[in-house]
């Protein structure tokens, strides 16, 4: 009877961790850097139901005045989020409608030049009336049967994984941002060698120009001489 005592609270410690765990994972992230084509647009769907905290940012690396057009419309099809020709922007929004919302890029105002760009997407679990999170652990658990404090393993838990969704957000921060000086440095290079070849041939150009005008001179007065 004692041993079946003793592994009562280890089993309901294991269940609680696997529920918050499985809880976590609900959790959907991901993330694309993706070609946008002129005067196209694209755009990505994601099934989201009331409650969905969506945190989204996107940045546009390399293309033209490294602008893009972004609008987030809900199933009904009514805008969330109308972005106009912005470089980059961070946005928070919470679900209110059941159904596929679309995220859209356009380019559409760019007739000549393609733009690169980064979209990173964050949706955590929805939340019930009663204030709890899908894989939360029933109250009788906390007051019967665990010896631990189950909400300080939850709140921890969270917090480790948004510590670490935090610095996955920063190193694409900064993988962008050097994917973005990389295509301004390669354009500055290319530029210059092109302005070099073109003064460089200038230049010859003007000093056989010059030969040729200064020894037509000379031949003109033998000529006249003769």
């Amino acid at each position: 009877m004692s041993q079946s005592g003793n592994s009562t609270p280890s089993l309901c410690f294991i269940i609680t961790l696997c529920l918050i765990l499985q809880q976590l994972a609900m959790a959907y992230e991901a993330d694309l850097t993706f070609v946008l084509a002129a005067s196209k647009r694209e755009c990505f769907y994601h099934p989201l139901r009331p409650g969905n905290a969506v945190e989204l940012d996107y940045q546009v690396v390399e293309g033209g005045q490294m602008d893009v057009n972004f609008a987030l419309l809900s199933p009904s099809n009514k805008f969330v989020i109308n972005d106009l020709r912005k470089q980059d922007a961070e946005h928070r929004y919470v679900a209110t409608e059941t159904g596929d919302y679309k995220f859209c890029f356009d380019n559409t105002f760019s007739r000549f030049t393609e733009k690169v760009i980064f979209f990173e997407l964050y949706v955590d679990a929805p939340s019930d009336p009663d204030g709890t999170t899908e894989g939360d652990v029933p109250e009788e658990y906390d007051e019967e049967r665990l010896d631990m404090k189950v909400d300080d393993l939850k709140d921890s838990l969270r917090e480790l994984k948004k510590s670490m969704d935090s610095v996955k957000h920063s190193q694409n921060q900064f993988r962008n941002v050097e994917l973005r000086d990389r295509s301004a440095a390669e354009n500055n290079f290319s530029r210059v060698n092109f302005w070099s070849i073109v003064n460089s041939v200038s230049m010859v150009v003007a000093s056989v120009g010059q030969v040729v005008a200064i020894r037509s001179l000379f031949y003109t007065k033998r000529s006249v001489t003769a």
